[in-house]
């Protein structure tokens, strides 16, 4: 993105991306632009929005809150556990943006609604239950490193 193109207003930036000669649809969009007040500055985890619980307008997060573009209510970001009903714990600052739970070690970025947590629990035990078939498999077969075997059961 070049010097000029940032400093354009959110205004131009709507109408260039609408590509179009229609003045309704031109006015619409500059009044939408006018109208609503400025997304925030992207951050590492995108531009994340939730609904407000007052007034239903969005609401864009600013650091560790959301704050409401309609009717300016400040909510907390805090992941729920969609399982256990609990404060998932929050990633160590700099690391990778994955909570977690700390009952049932569901885990969940910051962006992801309750369904992306359970499909990811669900995938989990999925690959857990795959692996589990083919070690039997193998252990069936006589193809499992006995020494292994020996090391995890702490037998000599």
């Amino acid at each position: 993105m070049t010097f000029a193109e940032e400093a354009r207003s959110r205004r131009a930036h709507l109408l260039r991306m609408a590509n179009t000669q229609d003045g309704r649809l031109r006015d619409r969009l500059a009044a939408y632009a006018d109208e609503t007040p400025e997304p925030p500055a992207i951050g590492h985890h995108g531009i994340e929005t939730t609904g407000c619980p007052r007034c239903q307008a969005t609401m864009w997060r600013q650091r560790n809150d959301f704050v409401c573009a309609g009717c300016g209510h400040v909510k907390g970001a805090v992941m729920e556990c969609p399982h256990c009903h609990v404060e998932m714990k929050p990633p160590p600052s700099g690391w990778v943006d994955r909570h977690h739970c700390p009952k049932c070690k569901r885990t969940a970025a910051s962006t992801d609604s309750p369904e992306d947590i359970e499909a990811r629990w669900q995938q989990r035990l999925e690959a857990i239950d795959l692996l589990d078939a083919e070690i039997e498999r193998l252990r069936q077969e006589n193809k499992v490193i006995n020494e292994f075997e020996q090391d995890i059961n702490g037998s000599p």
